[in-house]
């Protein structure tokens, strides 16, 4: 693959296979991934009200665990 040392790549796992692809040098890595994660969330009807909701349970349990 002529991967060198120092060169960036991204590892992406669907099921048991695991993909590694080169960062292309202009590439935003963050973007990348993120819009892989957005198309995920939309999929599966993700709202922002179940993601406050989330957080603000976990929250709450760590406070009555005291961590």
């Amino acid at each position: 693959m002529g991967i060198v040392e120092g060169e960036k790549i991204l590892v992406y796992a669907t099921g048991n296979i695991i993909i590694l692809r080169r960062v292309r040098e202009n590439e935003n890595v963050l973007s990348t991934m993120s819009a892989s994660i957005r198309k995920r969330i939309i999929e599966r009807g993700v709202r922002p009200e179940d993601v406050e909701e989330a957080i603000t349970s976990v929250r709450k349990a760590k406070a009555e665990s005291g961590s």
